[in-house]
């Protein structure tokens, strides 16, 4: 019997478990490129959101000098635009940090794996900004915006203090009784 012939079906021990174990590394080889792909999907949304906040932290350092540059020019100070100014602030303000939250709360979703939609997220989002809200007539601030219009507030009091003693004093004299609101001739 010739042992060379190619037509003879050769016996090789654990063939079984070689085409097995050759399938299985095709599995994981298969698995490692798809992991790569996500991987990079991750890095590149990741950059994204690191960029939009950059660019959200700058806005708002842009918007806060502007704030201090509109208030320290000002010398006859009308109450009402003051007024009027500080809730275009404030709402610019409030965009701002949402829009910081809004990027915080997807990158926590994309961290945590759990492949939440665009719209899961947002609702996340609003649920987590509506949960902690204090009501100032009709204004609706996070905990953590009120601590910084009530300093705000105390800020503009102490300018108005600094650069308006004269006013001042009336005002609190008009308030104390001492004047009269009336001229005397």
């Amino acid at each position: 019997m010739a042992t060379n012939d190619p037509n003879r079906i050769q016996n090789i021990p654990n063939v079984g478990e070689l085409a097995v174990l050759i399938q299985l590394m095709g599995s994981i080889n298969s698995g490692i490129i798809e992991l790569k792909g996500l991987m990079q999907t991750i890095n590149s949304t990741n950059g994204l959101i690191i960029e939009q906040i950059i660019k959200m932290n700058g806005d708002l350092k842009k918007h806060e000098q502007d704030t201090l540059e509109t208030r320290a020019l000002r010398s006859d100070i009308d109450i009402k635009t003051l007024e009027a100014k500080d809730k275009e602030y404030e709402l610019e303000l409030g965009k701002i940090r949402k829009a910081q939250e809004d990027a915080r709360t997807a990158l926590e979703a994309m961290k945590s794996g759990r492949g939440h939609t665009e719209e899961k997220m947002q609702a996340i989002v609003k649920r987590e900004i509506s949960a902690d809200k204090v009501d100032i007539r009709g204004v609706k601030l996070s905990s953590r915006q009120f601590t910084y219009v009530l300093i705000g507030v105390i800020i503009l009091l102490a300018m108005t203090i600094i650069f308006l003693p004269d006013a001042v004093a009336q005002i609190l004299l008009r308030m104390a009784g001492a004047i009269s609101s009336t001229p005397t001739p």
